[in-house]
């Protein structure tokens, strides 16, 4: 089995050799397409000494990011298909992992799983808080993150090539067709690549384009109420990840209440939480135990650790399983600080517990 992995690049020379090296890492075989549209040569510079694991290159201009990845996937051959934006990156084990589920299962014909998100600088932020194992709720919301998915190409055959219309909802739109034709998707819950979230990123533009596009798919594929959350939904995230105007700062707060009431409501049935490795996606809240983890690819291993956490009297530490370590709070926050750092394989886990049944909030995570 062999993956086809498309990096269309445009002005993201400071990332891309963190998405090569975890490209590196991995075990499985894969063909690796680069379609370069940026307008200097900075990661042109970069690919000289990636040479050996590129099929597939070009430089120069195109029409968008859907045809870009598309152009590497139709100049590669791989069984399985996916791309990596340039300021992502796989963790070490991911190929391995996918590649496991589509040979134990050959009825398979999507594997999607979890992704961490970081910040430009790769420091840990928490996971994509949409992900869903029911996949009939990709009609009127994303529940898939794009790059911890991987699609056989017998069935994007089916469907078609993506949609080149599109600049801002190409994932979306393909997972819905291939949805819509009857593919089966699978949910390996294990966290699969890391997602860098940043002002100048096209999700977190809050682009009026990108919410005609988002708006469009709804009105095709979901009813008039699930159309309005949705909207409600993806302009909640986008406020959330910016600088706020004071109208914009209302409009927040005013979400924010309603989703309150509603976790409020929702409170008596645990069930309704959505928790991920025993963090709740929105509040960030630990019931006593949560697990972090991380890829590593820079050559110096991080130092120390500092944990910002609120309704925690004290922490326990455990790193890639190692023996615990107690963490004392620092000054007047909930600050813990450990030295020492190891990565294992490209893979940093952290498991942080309270010593008692202490529902805790995690609000900062950062390695040095």
């Amino acid at each position: 089995m062999q993956f086809s992995i498309a990096i269309p690049v445009f002005r993201q020379a400071e990332f891309l050799p963190t998405a090569l090296a975890s490209i590196r890492a991995q075990t499985s075989q894969f063909q690796l397409s680069v379609m370069d549209a940026t307008p200097d040569d900075s990661v042109q510079k970069i690919l000289e000494s990636h040479r050996d694991i590129l099929s597939y290159h070009r430089y120069g201009p195109d029409s968008g990011q859907s045809e870009a990845i598309q152009e590497g996937w139709d100049n590669t051959s791989g069984d399985i298909v996916a791309w990596l934006c340039a300021d992502d990156y796989y963790f070490p084990y991911t190929l391995q992992e996918v590649e496991r589920v589509f040979t134990e299962q050959p009825n398979i014909d999507v594997v999607y799983g979890d992704s961490v998100f970081v910040d430009r600088s790769g420091q840990f932020s928490k996971y994509f808080p949409e992900i869903a194992d029911d996949i009939s709720l990709i009609k009127r919301s994303c529940c898939i993150s794009q790059p911890s998915c991987f699609i056989r190409r017998t069935a994007l055959n089916k469907v078609g090539p993506l949609n080149r219309d599109l600049h801002y909802i190409m994932d979306w739109d393909l997972w819905t067709r291939l949805y819509n034709i009857g593919a089966k998707f699978y949910y390996l819950k294990k966290p699969l690549s890391a997602v860098r979230m940043y002002q100048e990123t096209k999700t977190a533009s809050g682009s009026k384009a990108r919410y005609i596009e988002i708006y469009n798919h709804l009105k095709h594929h979901a009813d008039l109420i699930h159309t309005i959350r949705s909207l409600l939904g993806f302009y909640y995230q986008d406020l959330a990840s910016k600088q706020r105007s004071f109208k914009e700062q209302i409009e927040f707060s005013s979400i924010n209440l309603i989703r309150f009431i509603k976790r409020h409501l929702n409170q008596r049935s645990p069930s309704t939480r959505q928790v991920l490795y025993g963090i709740e996606s929105y509040s960030h809240r630990v019931h006593r135990v949560c697990d972090i983890f991380l890829p590593w690819y820079r050559e110096v291993y991080p130092q120390n650790l500092t944990i910002q956490c609120k309704d925690a009297p004290g922490l326990e530490l455990l790193i890639n399983g190692d023996s615990p370590r107690t963490l004392f709070r620092s000054g007047d926050k909930l600050v813990y600080v450990s030295a020492d750092l190891v990565s294992i394989k490209n893979v940093i886990h952290f498991r942080l517990m309270t010593p008692s049944n202490i529902c805790w909030q995690l609000l900062a995570i950062h390695l040095d």
